[in-house]
């Protein structure tokens, strides 16, 4: 939310997970690409937090919630950098992340 480039190896520490987060973070890309291009529409967007409220639409109550604060991302590749070519937990460091450096 701060503005700065974070990795997701920072964010991320356990292999597996990463796997999981990285092709996550690949597919939230490109849907984020397609929207722009094929449709106009804005849509990399952070929520940091969400409100939830009960409204009575027509006399009904409805559950209705939505983000508390936004912010835009901009999620890049770095070239040459593939889930299959991180090291070993083992030997990280705790100063440097064991993949995506």
């Amino acid at each position: 939310m701060a503005g700065r480039r974070t990795r997701l190896s920072t964010l991320i520490r356990d292999r597996q997970q990463y796997v999981v987060a990285a092709r996550a973070s690949r597919n939230i890309r490109s849907k984020i690409f397609e929207l722009a291009n094929d449709r106009g529409i804005d849509a990399g967007y952070l929520s940091a937090g969400t409100v939830v409220w009960t409204s009575a639409v027509g006399g009904k109550p409805q559950r209705v919630s939505a983000p508390v604060m936004l912010t835009a991302i901009s999620l890049t590749v770095r070239p040459g950098r593939t889930t299959s070519n991180c090291s070993s937990p083992s030997r990280r460091t705790s100063t440097r992340p064991w993949c995506g450096t």
